[in-house]
């Protein structure tokens, strides 16, 4: 059985919230740790080992098949960045970006309304 948690209205520090945070975090498939890790600017381009020394995310991998990235791999910062929690690991999810075009990085991380789904 799945079931789907989000906050509709109030502060999502209730009775119910507190449920709420506490069961998924037992599945190990919470959608969004609180809060966005700090890891540079929008725009800036950085190797996933970057990534990994300055936060506590530990693995990157593809949103489409769920590769997990090789730390040498560039990856461009989007607007906002957040953590999902996956199998009991802090997670950030990327994409190859919409218009490549002459861009360095071949990935970038997704967007808070593609990560609606998790």
């Amino acid at each position: 059985m799945e079931i789907y948690l989000s906050k509709h209205g109030g502060s999502g520090d209730g009775a119910a919230g507190c449920w709420a945070v506490t069961s998924l975090r037992l599945s190990g498939n919470d959608a969004h740790f609180g809060g966005k890790p700090i890891i540079a600017e929008p725009g800036q381009v950085l190797t996933v080992g970057e990534i990994l020394a300055r936060c506590y995310i530990t693995k990157i991998r593809s949103q489409d098949d769920g590769q997990v990235l090789a730390e040498n791999e560039l990856v461009e910062i989007g607007e906002v960045v957040k953590a999902v929690l996956i199998d009991r690991e802090a997670f950030l999810l990327f994409r190859p970006p919409a218009s490549p075009g002459t861009r360095v990085a071949l990935w970038k991380n997704c967007s808070k309304d593609e990560l609606r789904c998790y």
